[in-house]
């Protein structure tokens, strides 16, 4: 999926920067990012009803959208009555748990925000195009949790 990103990425960004004003970068990139945006949700949705297997339990990946063509959103599916609470609680999934006990080592809350801002290729196009990056976790149609992270708060 990074290589992916990065994929559909480059060909945005490989513009000489040399001799174009700042209306002109701006104008440009302000035009790339809603085609950058739905090529991203276009290459996501690939992957619609697929298990994605994540610290807290078990997900279906639903859909990605382009919201407002100012945010990409990647919404999943909680089915697991066990999952859907260790996302409300910010807690890790009992295998998880289990894992780290085995180590003498009491689990931490989960800090999914920065789980999310750990990925440095996303960071940077988040930040390059102003793009509001948002995981919805749903069940039975109802938001439980949405991490949002916004252009500046990624890391460096």
């Amino acid at each position: 999926m990074k290589k992916l990103i990065l994929v559909l990425f480059i060909p945005l960004v490989s513009f000489s920067s040399f001799g174009q004003s700042q209306a002109e970068k701006d104008d440009f990139i302000r035009k790339n990012k809603v085609r950058f945006l739905n090529e991203l949700v276009k290459t996501v949705s690939l992957n619609e009803g697929k298990i994605q297997k994540t610290i807290s339990g078990n997900v279906t990946i639903l859909k990605a959208l382009n919201e407002n063509n100012s945010a990409f959103v990647y919404q999943f599916e909680i089915s697991d009555d066990e999952a859907v609470n260790n996302f409300k609680k910010s807690k890790l999934s009992k295998e998880k748990i289990d894992e780290l006990e085995k180590y003498g080592v009491s689990p931490p809350p989960v800090d999914y925000k920065k789980i999310a801002m750990d990925n440095k290729k996303l960071a940077k196009i988040a930040v390059d195009f102003n793009i509001i990056f948002k995981w919805r976790y749903l069940y039975k149609n109802k938001i439980i949790k949405e991490v949002i992270v916004y252009p500046n708060e990624w890391n460096d």
